[in-house]
């Protein structure tokens, strides 16, 4: 089982960045790995999945501002800083396991959002 990368790679652009950037990055990199332009090709699909999952998460500000808070790393001695946020042992297959539940949940949502939109099309159709 592969690392979670870093969503704000996965865009190419820097914590940082406004939402304008990131729109300006998604909308590069979907034009750059749509399955129109790859046909067939299973990795410019799993691309796709990423590129989706990342925008989903830092397109929305309070997802952005949770996701944010999850990668700072916890205060020494302490802190207020919440539990969850210490550094776990990347080996450990729970933090694994939540990892990959994370990115699955992300694209469900974004999967449930498309298709929403497309029966509202086809209504009005």
């Amino acid at each position: 089982m592969t690392e979670p990368r870093d969503l704000y790679a996965m865009l190419g652009v820097a914590p940082t960045a406004t939402p304008a950037e990131i729109r300006q990055a998604y909308r590069r990199l979907v034009r750059q790995y749509h399955p129109d332009r790859h046909p067939g090709d299973p990795a410019a699909h799993a691309r796709m999945v990423e590129i989706n999952a990342a925008y989903a998460v830092l397109s929305d500000p309070d997802r952005r501002a949770a996701y944010d808070a999850a990668r700072r790393p916890s205060t020494p001695g302490g802190g207020t800083s919440p539990v969850w946020t210490t550094p776990a042992d990347p080996g450990d297959p729970f933090v694994r396991l939540a990892a990959l539940l994370e990115l699955l949940e992300v694209a469900v949502w974004a999967d449930l959002r498309a298709l929403r939109r497309l029966l509202r099309l086809l209504g009005r159709w």
